[in-house]
């Protein structure tokens, strides 16, 4: 009889055991979790339960932090598919007599995209920042600190990727218009048109000039009328001149976006 009750008690308490033992999941009015956990004995006795709070403000703290960097290197990835992009339709451009329309407006829109894209990362990044006031001994403010600097590295080394395809870019659409206006040219000095002395040496710089201004409806209006094919270089030629002064302006926008970055990064070093 007394091995039975015991053998009850036994049974009873494994049960007991098995229900209470796992974590229960409260919440405290803080709003931060805790977990309580009750212990029974083998005899079927209760005993109180012993309740563990654990604060998970850096956990969440955390979780937010991670949160924003996964967003600013999926804002760069972005990025670098535009560059890649970006340069097939530089090398279309390049190796094309004319420039297609078409073309053109898809350089314009992938730039705009590149320039909207870093303009959010560099928000992201100030906000980024903001993360580490107020939390200088905790974990969160190391952990910002570290990723901060791998996310600038990573966002300045695809930006000057795209600086410098933007460059090469450029160079290359500089030596196709000198091509152009130079046979233009020399076709005028053959037919001795009066709007350029025969023994005048045009240089570059002059040709960029005279792309800069309207003096070249001179040549369309006394050569081109009679040869299509010249008006048809001199207007490429403009057409690239003016896809050099919106690369000359992208670079520009770069490089005062980084010279702000490069300020913020000094100042972090300096707290």
């Amino acid at each position: 009889m007394t091995k039975d009750r015991l053998d009850q008690l036994i049974n009873a308490g494994k049960n007991n055991s098995k229900k209470l033992s796992r974590p229960v999941p409260q919440q405290v009015e803080d709003g931060e979790e805790t977990e309580e956990t009750e212990m029974t004995a083998l005899t079927g006795q209760k005993v109180e339960p012993v309740i563990v709070k654990t604060k998970n403000k850096d956990t969440k703290n955390l979780d937010k932090v991670y949160k924003q960097v996964n967003n600013i290197n999926a804002l760069i990835s972005q990025i670098n598919e535009d560059i890649v992009q970006l340069k097939r339709y530089h090398v279309r451009m390049q190796q094309s007599t004319r420039t297609d329309t078409r073309d053109r407006e898809q350089i314009d829109s992938l730039n705009e995209n590149i320039k909207i894209t870093a303009i959010k990362i560099k928000t992201e990044l100030e906000e980024l920042e903001k993360e580490k006031k107020g939390n200088e001994e905790m974990v969160v403010y190391r952990v910002v600190k570290t990723q901060h600097s791998l996310i600038t590295k990573r966002f300045r080394e695809t930006m000057e990727d795209y600086e410098n395809s933007l460059t090469a870019h450029k160079k290359i659409c500089e030596d196709i218009i000198k091509r152009q206006l130079k046979i233009v040219i020399e076709r005028l000095l053959l037919r001795k048109v009066t709007c350029v002395p025969a023994d005048r040496e045009v240089t570059d710089e002059q040709l960029c000039t005279m792309l800069d201004a309207e003096d070249t409806a001179v040549f369309v209006d006394n050569y081109t009328k009679e040869t299509l094919e010249a008006r048809q270089s001199l207007e490429d030629a403009r057409d690239r001149h003016k896809e050099i002064l919106k690369i000359e302006k992208a670079i520009e926008t770069i490089r005062e976006m980084f010279f702000d970055i490069a300020m913020q990064v000094t100042q972090q070093v300096t707290n």
